[in-house]
Order: C-alpha cells, then sequence, then structure tokens
C-alpha cells in the first residue's frame, strides 16, 4: 500500500472533498492513527512497572549498600499493605 498519506499536511485540498470519497477516506486515516497515536502515548505514560520500580527505589533506606531478605520481605508486605 504505498503512497499512504500519515498526516493532514499531505492531503491537499481537504477543505471542499465529497463525503465517500478517496480524500475522505485519507483523512478519515489520518484522524484514526492520529487518536491511536495519542493513546499509545498516553499508554506509555501510565507504566505500572516504572511506577512500582521507583516505589520500591525510594521506599528502600539510601544508607544500606544491600537488602537483606527480611528487608526486602517488608518493602514487600508494606507495597501491598
Amino acid at each position: 500500500m504505498g503512497n499512504k498519506r500519515l498526516t493532514l499536511k499531505t492531503i491537499k485540498n481537504r477543505d471542499a472533498i465529497h463525503p465517500y470519497s478517496r480524500k475522505a477516506q485519507q483523512l478519515t486515516r489520518v484522524y484514526q492513527r492520529k487518536e491511536k497515536m495519542a493513546r499509545k502515548e498516553q499508554q506509555k505514560s501510565v507504566n505500572p512497572i516504572g511506577d512500582r520500580w521507583l516505589w520500591f527505589r525510594y521506599a528502600f533506606d539510601e544508607e544500606k549498600k544491600a537488602a537483606t531478605m527480611k528487608d526486602m520481605h517488608e518493602l514487600i508486605k508494606l507495597y501491598l499493605a
């Protein structure tokens, strides 16, 4: 499917188009793509794994060099509570 129009800039004379024309179909594809890209960007910004990692990083005492199993179990219980 070569020559696909992916942005509004590439579609010329988009003001006066017939509702069922090829140009109208191109415009609907462009708008659907914009919405899809916005949804993907929003999903990237809400990252539960990254949030979880940051929570553990800041909850752990920075003075300690390494965590023991007991410390990790306490942090996990605190996180799940």
